[in-house]
């Protein structure tokens, strides 16, 4: 029950709002990439290709190597 409810005012919000809030992580955000660090996406990609490319920092939302 408090998940169907959760997952209604979810979907509301997305609806009248623009944009997401990284510290607020939601796994059915679509494109989380994209919503959360938007053009700023590419930039943290080469960081973390260069001082995580072992991929050892990951979690099911985290930045993903190119």
């Amino acid at each position: 029950l408090n998940r169907a409810w959760i997952k209604e005012g979810y979907e509301y919000i997305y609806q009248i709002t623009e944009g997401s809030y990284v510290n607020f992580p939601y796994a059915q955000t679509p494109c989380y990439e994209e919503a959360y660090f938007q053009e700023h996406l590419p930039r943290l990609q080469c960081i973390k290709q260069k001082y995580d490319p072992d991929n050892v920092f990951h979690f099911p939302q985290s930045i993903k190597l190119p």
